[in-house]
């Protein structure tokens, strides 16, 4: 650390003297000015950084001790040694109440200088150790509450932390960031923010950082994300996203302010925009998702993306321990296991990849404990997995945006220079390469999927054998009986009738 020495004295010699004659770096030491008497002083402190003041007292317009109580009261930090005759040594002592460091005797030898300094210096030193620990602990705890207010909301407690902290939470936003590629740099992100804003509060939340935003329009909270998002792209080459809650008010709205902000987190995943606003029609349920459950089906979103399987079914195994330990209402366990159908969905249509069959969606609603749901959940993982892996090993962008545009338009009247047309290939090619990286021929595909279209239709529908036939483009309900027999095993009314509820 450099320390900034001033050197204070109303005789030329005398600061010419103290400026030179010791060598001030070898001690960590620059002397960043000097001034004729305590005012000009206070100008240059003002002005410039200072960490130790050198002054003699017996100067004009302010003296040395004026010089030291206008320190004490504005600028407490800096360290102040007073240079002072024999014959003014106790009018000099009276200055004790404002905190001086040290007392010389002139005329003084260069040694004792040096030692005062030295000693200054490890008191300015201590002294920001403890400042320093003091803020940390007091950031510690401030985090930790609002960790607590966003996963319990509000308690007995909350009144007194708010006013202990400061915090204010009558109009404002919350937004969730969470950085793409380095989670390791997550403490830059905070910092970052904690500079940027002018007012609200910023804290942890797991993998993520939360941003309060004490404002009643949305724009300014907008402009902040964006400019967050911009510095950190374009300096240190980190790709943030980002997720906007609406507008609440009041500490009890708080832990339903972060669970929209972390729930519309996740949506930036599909969008060319890196910030997403919270939008009530983005929520497939009535239920609302604690923060807590939010930010579990966040962790498993982002595990999924990153082929992370283990974290995924991890996840998901913390999960349903919750909810079982905390004998949540069927319905809503149902609601959960929806959000988690329509979260693979959403990644498997992020690749232009197989997506899960809605029977998943049909046995969730159908399933009679919680112990059932998870057994499907857990098939619906490993479809994921099973999906994003096929398509990581074996499938070309050729063959993923055949099977997309095959998914888009079963339909159809399905030709292959159709679907090569849509992949910008030639259909003899694209029929080699499906054959080859599938294991079926196209036609195969399309029949596979048209069949796995059927089953949904059958087991959720109140549709006609003819009618789902029309849906998945088979327009004669003869053949399509036959073929869904061969497929499955049973006939169009065998099938159905298994989803029956007496």
């Amino acid at each position: 650390m450099i320390f900034h020495l001033l050197i204070v004295d109303d005789e030329a010699t005398m600061r010419k003297g103290l400026s030179s004659f010791i060598d001030w770096e070898s001690i960590d030491c620059i002397v960043s000015g000097a001034a004729c008497d305590g005012a000009d002083a206070i100008e240059k402190i003002e002005e410039n950084p200072v960490d130790i003041v050198i002054t003699d007292i017996k100067m004009p317009v302010i003296d040395g001790l004026g010089l030291a109580k206008y320190i004490y009261e504005n600028h407490p930090e800096i360290a102040v040694i007073l240079l002072t005759g024999y014959g003014e040594f106790e009018y000099a002592r009276t200055a004790i109440r404002y905190n001086v460091s040290h007392f010389l005797l002139k005329p003084t030898s260069k040694e004792e200088i040096v030692t005062a300094v030295n000693e200054a210096q490890q008191k300015i030193i201590i002294s920001k150790k403890q400042d320093s620990i003091a803020k940390s602990e007091m950031a510690f705890l401030k985090d930790q509450f609002l960790q607590e207010l966003t996963c319990s909301g509000i308690t007995a407690d909350t009144p007194e932390g708010l006013k202990r902290f400061g915090i204010s939470l009558e109009d404002y936003y919350i937004a969730a960031f969470q950085l793409a590629d380095k989670p390791s740099e997550i403490n830059r992100l905070k910092e970052l923010i904690i500079r940027q804003k002018s007012g609200g509060y910023c804290f942890r939340y797991n993998n993520l950082i939360l941003s309060v935003y004490c404002s009643q329009e949305p724009e300014p909270v907008t402009a902040g994300c964006n400019e967050i998002i911009s510095i950190l792209k374009r300096l240190y080459s980190m790709n943030v996203s980002a997720g906007i809650s609406r507008l609440h008010h009041g500490a009890s709205e708080f832990s339903k302010a972060a669970s929209e902000a972390i729930h519309t987190l996740s949506l930036t995943f599909y969008s060319v925009s890196s910030i997403a606003v919270f939008d009530s029609q983005n929520i497939q349920s009535e239920y609302i998702l604690s923060a807590e459950d939010t930010l579990s089906l966040y962790d498993l979103e982002t595990a999924i993306l990153q082929r992370d399987f283990a974290q995924a079914s991890s996840v998901c195994g913390s999960l349903f321990m919750k909810l079982k330990s905390s004998l949540v209402n069927a319905s809503d366990v149902k609601s959960i296991c929806s959000h988690i159908y329509y979260l693979v969905f959403r990644v498997l249509a992020k690749y232009r990849l197989i997506l899960p069959p809605e029977d998943f969606l049909v046995r969730i609603r159908h399933s009679s404990d919680i112990f059932q749901l998870q057994d499907i959940i857990d098939e619906l993982l490993s479809f994921t997995k099973k999906t994003l892996t096929a398509s990581e090993k074996k499938y070309s962008q050729y063959v993923q945006d055949a099977i997309f545009y095959i998914r888009e338009h079963l339909a159809d009247n399905l030709l292959l220079e159709d679907i090569a047309g849509y992949a910008h290939i030639n259909g003899s090619y694209l029929s080699r390469t499906f054959k080859k990286e599938c294991g079926y021929s196209v036609t195969e595909y399309i029949t596979a999927m048209r069949m796995e279209k059927a089953k949904e239709l059958l087991a959720d529908s109140s549709l006609l054998t003819y009618e789902v036939a029309e849906q998945i483009g088979i327009h004669d309900s003869s053949y399509f009986s036959l073929l869904f027999k061969k497929y499955s095993g049973l006939t169009p009314t065998q099938y159905r009738d298994q989803f029956v509820r007496v």
